[in-house]
């Protein structure tokens, strides 16, 4: 993946965790309408900023502009761990062959996860093209953009959402399951080689003892043989 904002967000190390609803006003309730490409409508998003609102946050300053695309930032880094948990814990059931086929559940778990992220970032190009009055000032030099690094991560989460969605949407990960299956039985082949090697060397070192045991070596040579 490279040097990007996801490598700096924390592990899920659990199913519960991965499962745990994620609390944040930027969230939508249940029963927001979603366009046909599944971003959030501008009404439903009108509706979670008034929920914003009603919490005391107005988007009237670049630093409550900023803490907001931070609190987006934060949450699409625990549900993207989330989501990583649970497809890497479905091809690590695949792979031990504890199920014969792609569980429903969990890809309606991954479906949901998603989607959450996706009403993320509907919300944060929402925050991010939100114009602050500014009184008028003289002279103004050129600053970079304050908000670049943010544009970037959610440009890279978008990306990344639409990957998902379109591999959860074909339901494509044959090439994935097949590579987990090869894994497993490259494994199992290295094992079983081991365990021959080592029997082997086992049943070599006994021999080696016994024949030591019963004198079988010839005797070492000793100084006055050869200096007499």
């Amino acid at each position: 993946m490279g040097d990007t904002f996801l490598n700096s967000c924390d592990p899920i190390l659990t199913m519960n965790d991965a499962e745990m609803p994620i609390v944040t006003p930027l969230l939508p309730v249940k029963g927001l309408r979603h366009d046909i490409s599944g971003n959030l409508t501008k009404d439903s998003i009108n509706t979670i900023m008034d929920g914003v609102k009603s919490l005391g946050i107005q988007i009237d300053s670049e630093s409550t502009k900023t803490a907001l695309l931070q609190e987006a930032k934060n949450v699409l880094c625990k549900l993207n761990s989330q989501y990583e948990f649970l497809l890497n814990n479905m091809f690590s059931s695949i792979a031990r062959s504890e199920t014969d086929s792609i569980d429903k559940e969990t890809i309606d778990k991954l479906r949901r996860k998603n989607q959450n992220m996706q009403d993320i970032l509907s919300v944060s190009r929402h925050v991010l093209t939100t114009v602050i009055d500014k009184p008028k000032e003289g002279f103004q030099p050129f600053v970079s953009d304050p908000l670049k690094a943010y544009k970037e991560a959610f440009q890279e989460m978008d990306e990344t959402v639409s990957a998902n969605a379109n591999a959860l949407a074909t339901r494509n990960f044959q090439e994935t399951r097949a590579r987990a299956v090869e894994v497993t039985e490259d494994k199992n082949r290295y094992a079983s080689t081991l365990i021959s090697i080592y029997s082997f060397l086992n049943v070599a070192t006994i021999g080696v003892l016994l024949y030591v045991i019963n004198g079988n070596l010839p005797e070492p040579p000793t100084a006055s043989k050869y200096y007499r």
